[in-house]
């Protein structure tokens, strides 16, 4: 499960995405809040999965810009606001070269994923609990404030867990 075995794939095969989501990723465990968690982009490709984030913060340090945009954001207008939250958020710019070096990125051969479970809380919205071989456990979240409130309800956003585990688990 290296960065170095993705690239070597990359090079040699060339592949086409899947699938790509703004979304948030996790080892080991479900964390509350869900801005603790690093804001990313999840690929699925035929050979691999990957969460990619440029984020380094720690848990704390999201939490508390995130707190910090939010009471500034009752000061600026609207518009003002959706920036500052993107920025909080932590995909304003994003750094595919920092991402792919970054600890909290992963990278799972899809033959090493052998469950991938879906499953849905209202704290966290969609979420996808991945185990390997080797008994290692990730989770995938969805990014509500990404997928934005018309089609999270109206467009079925709220079943991405569902078609995200159903793409990871399909023969590549």
């Amino acid at each position: 499960m290296s960065r170095e075995e993705f690239l070597s794939y990359v090079e040699r095969a060339q592949p086409r995405e899947i699938l790509s989501d703004v979304a948030r990723g996790s080892r080991d465990r479900i964390i509350w809040p869900l801005v603790s968690i690093p804001k990313g982009i999840v690929v699925l490709y035929p050979e691999f999965l990957l969460f990619l984030t440029d984020d380094e913060r720690s848990a704390k340090a999201r939490v508390l810009s995130f707190g910090v945009t939010g009471v500034a954001s009752r000061f600026v207008p609207f518009f003002d606001r959706l920036g500052q939250l993107a920025g909080a958020l932590g995909l304003a710019s994003f750094d595919r070269q920092k991402a792919m070096e970054n600890p909290h990125s992963f990278f799972i051969p899809r033959k090493e994923i052998v469950g991938a479970r879906p499953f849905w809380r209202a704290t966290h919205g969609g979420i996808v609990h991945l185990r390997t071989r080797e008994m290692k456990d990730f989770y995938v979240y969805q990014d509500m404030h990404s997928t934005g409130t018309w089609k999270y309800f109206v467009g079925g956003g709220w079943r991405w867990q569902k078609r995200l585990a159903t793409a990871i688990m399909r023969s590549p």
